[in-house]
């Protein structure tokens, strides 16, 4: 642990607090209670509801994708039959989310696992079940952009069965992670969630071996294996870009002295850390909006970890993958095929290249792809043409979220069927800018490194306007204060005040 340690001030001197007053009828815990530790989402399924309409526009798929997933939850997530532990047979368990049998406050125990700690102001807690790490990648100091993915990520996440790995490139920036911990402004709020062991800042640095498990390498077709000596003694090379050492471990190699861009290497850090330690990665300007639990647990019937990545954009060739958001088994044959197909290609992970090489191969099929209203569901609206459909909200640009204003205020309710309010000061339309209306049903919101008003500079906040009603937002209004669910994290309560934001 770094030398600065000391600099931390335990979550322990904060109290609990109740959520500050919001100007605004709206409440934030429209998600109602979060879903059972073992909830698990029907990736398939979601990929088949979600699958774009022949005749429609593009915007219309989002839309249907959107009502699907915000309307038909009990489709789409179930509970799977719990074992006796008398019988280690099935016992009935419902699945009906409508009854409320399918979620909990929190991380109450399980059938399948051994009860839990919830998290308090002390502890993380204990969860009933795998933990999920959740991986970033950020070069240089912290922003409002690194700031804002944080304390989505605390809001949303089921936090004792979460951990955040912030991924620090010390290649580009000797010290990173001391001088994170130590000198960042920014960061310093949340030294507390790094010693309760929320966070948990990784040094980065391209390795130049990277260990496979010898049953993930696939030589079906018998190509790029060509047996040669290695520059090192201790080692041979049994096929292109794989080593064997003198203890019969097996290594993708790296040659790092050429050098590479920082593009290429934030395309590869994900997928690197997914193989060797699994769980989800997240570029940072992507802002979680529901729980990723449940789309992370292995399949119910075989037991295998799952694999999905987004769209790229609506109507696009099912190659066209986008990396923003992608979740891989650790160690696994998919893992590894991709890995050395990236290195093979000279280092190039751009996901439209891996796309291509997976369909070439015939292996798109073990990488679901998502559609883009479940982590980018603005990027289509921005392509209507020729019809009235707009999302809800009826976002203009990318920058919209940050804005105060409505660009197309006659359309901001085109698409909303739940009970219309009027804004604050009880004007109609309203600006429909509350959390419980932003893209309803997505489980994320790609920013796509848009620079508003504070740009992109460490001291300056952009005007998010979503603020007022949503814990984790930069508000302006509020004095900026971060507030992190450490249990009931769908609802407004049940949090712990732990810094204000000057």
């Amino acid at each position: 642990m770094s030398a600065c340690k000391h600099q931390y001030d335990p979550i322990s001197n904060y109290t609990l607090a109740e959520a500050p007053e919001i100007p605004s009828t709206a409440k934030d815990d429209y998600l109602g209670p979060r879903p059972n530790v073992d909830t698990i989402a029907n990736i398939s399924l979601m990929v088949e509801a979600c699958r774009e309409i022949v005749d429609g526009q593009g915007i219309d798929d989002v839309v249907n994708c959107l009502a699907y997933l915000a309307g038909k939850e009990n489709e789409y997530l179930t509970l799977p039959v719990a074992k006796s532990s008398q019988t280690g047979q099935p016992d009935s368990r419902s699945l009906d989310v409508a009854n409320g049998n399918q979620f909990d406050d929190g991380p109450a125990p399980s059938p399948n696992h051994p009860s839990a700690e919830a998290a308090s102001a002390t502890s993380i807690g204990t969860c009933s079940g795998e933990v999920f790490p959740f991986h970033v990648y950020w070069t240089g100091p912290a922003t409002w952009r690194f700031e804002l993915f944080v304390k989505a990520y605390l809001y949303t996440q089921n936090l004792p069965c979460s951990r955040l790995w912030i991924w620090l490139d010390e290649d580009i920036r000797p010290g990173a992670v001391d001088k994170m911990l130590c000198d960042d402004p920014i960061f310093q709020r949340f030294l507390p969630l790094v010693e309760r062991g929320d966070i948990t800042l990784k040094s980065w640095k391209l390795p130049s071996r990277i260990p496979l498990p010898k049953e993930t390498i696939d030589n079906s077709s018998g190509l790029y294996f060509s047996p040669r000596p290695s520059e090192r003694p201790d080692e041979t090379y049994i096929a292109d870009e794989i080593v064997q050492d003198t203890n019969n471990e097996y290594w993708l190699a790296l040659n790092t002295a050429n050098g590479f861009t920082p593009v290429q290497i934030s395309d590869a850090v994900r997928f690197i850390v997914l193989h060797l330690h699994g769980g989800v990665y997240l570029d940072m300007d992507v802002l979680l909006l529901r729980d990723m639990r449940p789309m992370l647990l292995p399949d119910p019937v075989t037991g295998l970890s799952r694999a999905f990545a987004e769209q790229w954009v609506e109507r696009f060739p099912p190659s066209d993958y986008n990396t923003a958001v992608i979740s891989l088994p650790a160690n696994s044959t998919l893992s590894t095929y991709l890995l050395r197909g990236g290195v093979r290609m000279g280092m190039n992970f751009h996901p439209l290249i891996i796309g291509r090489m997976m369909w070439r191969d015939g292996r798109n099929d073990e990488l679901a792809m998502l559609h883009n209203a479940v982590f980018d569901p603005l990027v289509t609206n921005l392509r209507r043409r020729g019809t009235e459909t707009c999302t809800v909200p009826c976002h203009k640009n990318f920058q919209s979220a940050f804005l105060r204003v409505a660009e197309e205020p006659e359309k901001e309710w085109s698409n909303f069927y739940g009970e219309q309010r009027g804004d604050v000061a009880g004007t109609w339309p309203a600006t429909n800018r509350s959390l419980a209306n932003f893209f309803r049903g997505a489980w994320a919101y790609h920013i796509h490194n848009q620079a508003c008003s504070g740009g992109n500079s460490p001291s300056q906040h952009p005007g998010w306007t979503l603020s007022r009603e949503h814990k984790m937002a930069s508000s302006m209004a509020r004095g900026q204060m971060l507030m992190v669910s450490i249990g009931q994290a769908h609802s407004s309560g049940n949090t712990i005040e732990i810094l204000g934001l000057d």
